[in-house]
């Protein structure tokens, strides 16, 4: 990390700049953390300068990238995983460490793919047919367009998207 302190006029402020690629459950995307401590420069020596950055040290310090105390609030992790907001590390941390992963991942996901897989082999352009075979595809539906696999997933979310004018409900169904 980086830190700082600036004194000016009327303020002073002690600054410590971390940067983190990844902090599971929910922020999979910040990438950095910035302490900052602010108080009035009426008063304040060196000493006192040096006093205020520790301070922000020691709330640095205390971050710390796995809780004591682990409660997790399922719901909206598992919301923001079924509406597919997630990075694939962050789907892999969430269903290794939590046992979470979208409502849709294995039924729909092998249900497209083997889809995809039987087109492929009608016509003529899969390389091992006996992928066909593997027992993660032995008790999957086939579909005949592959997209309808889409369109099934759509119709889960109908009691959510309601009935009313079009633009609401496409609004609803793209934020869905």
């Amino acid at each position: 990390g980086w830190e700082f302190f600036i004194r000016a006029q009327d303020y002073s402020f002690g600054c410590v700049v971390l940067r983190r690629e990844f902090i599971p459950p929910l922020c999979d995307s910040a990438q950095v953390i910035t302490i900052l401590l602010r108080c009035p420069s009426r008063g304040i020596d060196h000493e006192m300068c040096e006093v205020l950055i520790d301070e922000c040290r020691f709330v640095a310090d205390s971050l710390a990238p796995v809780a004591q105390a682990k409660q997790v609030y399922t719901e909206f992790i598992q919301a923001r995983l079924d509406s597919l907001q997630c990075t694939e590390e962050a789907y892999r941390w969430f269903e290794g460490t939590l046992g979470l992963k979208p409502l849709h991942k294995t039924p729909a996901a092998l249900k497209f793919v083997k889809s995809i897989l039987k087109k492929m082999d009608q016509g003529g352009v899969l390389q091992d047919e006996t992928i066909l075979d593997s027992p993660i595809l032995q008790d999957v539906a086939l579909v005949h367009d592959p997209m309808m696999v889409c369109e099934e997933m759509l119709s889960d979310a109908e009691a959510l998207l309601g009935n009313e004018e079009k633009k609401v409900r496409d609004e609803r169904r793209n934020a869905w």
